[in-house]
């Protein structure tokens, strides 16, 4: 087995830079800038942390090193050898998870949020716990020599903002491992958990949209959130040339918010067309690989980024508030 997944051993110690990829909403072309600055810089870890529709994997098509199951939470079970029907369970259960059938407990295991409050009134302690299986991570070799760290979460499972925190925690070891400074994030959509769980501790990161007002609705909001994490950022305007009155308007908010435009992806169909085939698109689109290489180049000077401002605040300088 290689030495990517023999995390116990020790290499000399490095400054570890995080860096993460962040869309307000689906579809702006998150995946394609992080896989385009994986292919843009050899001996990178990527951590796919879209772990509810994880796709990384398929552009960097190889077997994985490794493989584990994720545990996370508790669910209820009921020992019907000592269980007798009282129905105390019943009456505490706030999540309408348990129910008698023909003098037997039942408990409904998606409705059931593993509270314990039916196991302390159960009389003769029949109540038990078991842990919840709730996805997996895996790690694999990439072609640049770094490694991913790539996961997928259960169907119907909620818990994805410790999914994310795992595959983090997991691509630092192999960092360290390995000895590689640079980890680059493939960030959720949307605002939530599991956005948090990505962003916090970054040093920077890139926010992909487009020229939609949907896109640019969602912009703001995740500008407002990496403002509350006070990370700097840098905005990629992708398929810029299909609406320029709309793309106008996402350099307008940048301007409003104190932060950059660090780069500009034209509508080119070999970036859906290499997708089609399952390949790292920037190796067809030049565009999309300058913009790579200029996403870099801001990471490696942060000052060239900012911390977005609010809509009536002053911008917040980097070496104030990143870490």
């Amino acid at each position: 087995m290689s030495d990517i997944v023999q995390l116990g051993k020790k290499r000399p110690s490095v400054q570890l830079r995080e860096f993460v990829v962040l869309s307000g909403k689906g579809g702006t072309g998150k995946t394609s800038l992080t896989a385009a600055l994986i292919a843009a810089r050899s001996g990178v870890v990527a951590a796919d942390c879209d772990v509810e529709a994880a796709n990384l994997a398929v552009l960097f098509d190889r077997p994985d090193d490794k493989e584990v199951a994720f545990s996370s939470g508790r669910k209820a079970s009921v020992n019907a050898d000592l269980c007798f029907g009282c129905g105390a369970c019943m009456e505490v259960c706030r999540f309408d998870a348990m129910s008698m059938r023909s003098m037997e407990l039942h408990i409904d295991s998606m409705a059931c949020e593993g509270c314990g409050a039916c196991a302390v009134v159960c009389p003769v302690d029949a109540i038990e716990f078991h842990p919840v299986h709730a996805g997996h991570w895996a790690v694999r070799a990439l072609p640049s020599g770094g490694v991913l760290v790539h996961a997928e979460l259960e169907p119907g499972e909620d818990r994805s903002g410790r999914l994310v925190s795992e595959v983090r925690t997991q691509a630092r070891k192999s960092a360290e491992a390995l000895a590689l400074s640079t980890i680059i994030i493939d960030g959720p959509p949307g605002i939530g958990c599991p956005v948090h769980a990505a962003l916090s501790g970054v040093q920077a990161a890139v926010l992909v949209t487009e020229p939609t007002r949907a896109a640019i609705s969602d912009l703001d909001r995740v500008l407002s959130t990496a403002a509350h994490f006070r990370v700097p950022v840098g905005v990629v305007i992708n398929k810029c040339d299909l609406a320029p009155e709309q793309a106008r308007e996402v350099e307008a908010l940048c301007d409003r918010r104190g932060v950059p435009v660090v780069g500009r992806v034209p509508f080119d169909r070999l970036i859906p067309e290499a997708l089609g085939r399952g390949e790292v698109p920037s190796v067809a689109c030049v565009s999309l690989a300058d913009t790579a290489r200029q996403v870099w180049s801001c990471f490696d000077q942060p000052a060239s980024l900012a911390i977005p401002r609010t809509s009536s605040a002053e911008p917040v300088s980097v070496g104030a508030g990143s870490s």
